[in-house]
C-alpha cells in the first residue's frame, strides 16, 4: 500500500506540481493549527512585512512538558550582533 502511495505522489508532483504544492501547504497549516489547539499556552509565529526578522518571547521545545520546559526570549535581524 506504502508504496504505490509513494509512487502516485511521485506522479501527482510531476503532473499536477501546483496541486502538490497547495496539498503541502495545507497540511502544514492544518498541522500547525492542531498543535496551536492542542497546546493555546504555547506561542505561535506571527508573519510580519519586514525582514528578516526572528523575535520569539517565551520560546520553548514543543514536545518538553511544560512543567519542565524554561521559557527563553530570542531575538535575531538582519545585521545583528551579539549587542543586540
Amino acid at each position: 500500500m506504502c508504496v504505490s502511495c509513494g509512487g502516485m505522489a511521485t506522479g501527482v508532483r510531476s503532473t499536477h506540481p501546483k496541486l502538490a504544492g497547495c496539498v503541502g501547504e495545507f497540511e502544514a497549516l492544518t498541522a500547525m493549527a492542531g498543535y496551536a489547539f492542542e497546546h493555546p499556552a504555547d506561542v505561535f509565529p506571527r508573519f510580519v512585512e519586514r525582514g528578516p526578522l526572528f523575535d520569539a518571547k517565551g520560546l520553548t521545545h514543543p514536545l518538553l512538558p511544560a512543567c519542565k520546559a524554561v521559557r527563553n526570549a530570542v531575538s535575531l535581524a538582519k545585521g545583528c550582533n551579539s549587542s543586540c
